[in-house]
């Protein structure tokens, strides 16, 4: 593992903590849980590591869906904005090639170590 995927890693689990608060011995023990887990895998493959902390977050801080509120609100911002993006790709000379560029470009919706900004859409069409 590259020293900025654990540096990302950390990351993660500190944005969790702060976002849900969970007694301190539950922040020790998730915390130390992740680096008991990253010292003994260290060639675990990054996404996959994700994919731990965020099972292991599930579990030690007790919430099944730890970005249930953050993806409604990009849902339903996006949702707003649909016909929008319809359009955009209907008029773009290469349709597929837009509306593969917009799915791509979705993938900044991320909750991790590297959190979307506030504005979202006008991320998204810089982008675009």
């Amino acid at each position: 593992m590259r020293q900025e995927c654990y540096f990302c890693a950390i990351k993660t689990v500190e944005k969790l903590i702060k976002k849900f608060k969970p007694e301190p011995l539950v922040a020790d023990d998730f915390v130390f849980s992740i680096h008991h887990l990253i010292s003994k895998e260290k060639n675990l493959a990054t996404p996959y590591l994700a994919t731990l902390i965020h099972r292991m977050a599930r579990e030690k801080l007790n919430h099944f869906n730890l970005f249930v509120q953050e993806k409604h609100q990009a849902n339903q911002l996006l949702m707003n904005h649909y016909s929008f993006w319809k359009r955009m790709v209907e008029q773009h000379a290469d349709p597929l090639y837009m509306a593969a560029k917009l799915a791509v470009v979705g993938n900044i919706i991320d909750y991790g170590a590297h959190s979307v900004q506030e504005d979202l859409l006008s991320q998204i069409h810089a982008l675009c």
